[in-house]
């Protein structure tokens, strides 16, 4: 029988032992887990956690595209090409509103009502993709934040008094109907 090409084989080890029992020196037990698990290894390693965190990001990217009220726009910025990601609400009165940034619809708030005011609502004019949906924001300071622009001080006074004439229109009809009991 040849133990040439056997790597098992007492004759064939060449691993240093300290002791009569079988245990290598740590100098050795060091060298032994290099070259079995050595730095070829661990960069794999590194590489299936950025694809897997890779595959998660086109997933979610793919069920983004699907939502048909989600939009990726181009805007220049100091002379760069940026991509924001916005979502669009339906004119359709009656449906629910959508959070231009984060995508959630309010079902408390509807297309077409009075709460319809109290978000900053635009429409951005040669964007081609949104169809002339409007994107509610919930302050024109978010609205500077996330589409990078700036909103004159004009615009956001008229919105804030337009928001506050809302809702105190809203807390007085809550009061007058709790002040009526319908008896059947």
């Amino acid at each position: 029988m040849q133990y040439e090409e056997d790597d098992f084989h007492p004759a064939s080890n060449t691993l240093d032992y300290d002791d009569e029992l079988g245990t290598l020196s740590d100098d050795m037990e060091m060298q032994y887990y290099n070259e079995q698990y050595g730095p070829d290894d661990a960069h794999s390693e590194t590489i299936t956690v950025n694809s897997q965190k890779n595959k998660y990001r086109k997933m979610w990217d793919d069920a983004k595209n699907v939502d048909k009220g989600f939009h990726k726009l181009k805007i220049r910025v100091n002379n760069k090409l940026v991509e924001i990601d916005v979502y669009s609400t339906s004119n359709t009165p009656g449906r629910m509103i959508r959070d231009a940034i984060s995508g959630q619809k309010y079902n408390q708030y509807k297309v077409g009502s009075s709460s319809e005011h109290l978000f900053f609502k635009i429409r951005l004019a040669g964007q081609k993709c949104l169809d002339c949906e409007p994107l509610y924001f919930d302050t024109p300071e978010q609205y500077e934040r996330h589409m990078k622009c700036e909103v004159s001080q004009v615009i956001k006074d008229k919105w804030t008094k337009k928001c506050a004439e809302i809702q105190n229109i809203e807390y007085n009809q809550e009061d007058n109907i709790s002040d009526y009991v319908r008896v059947r």
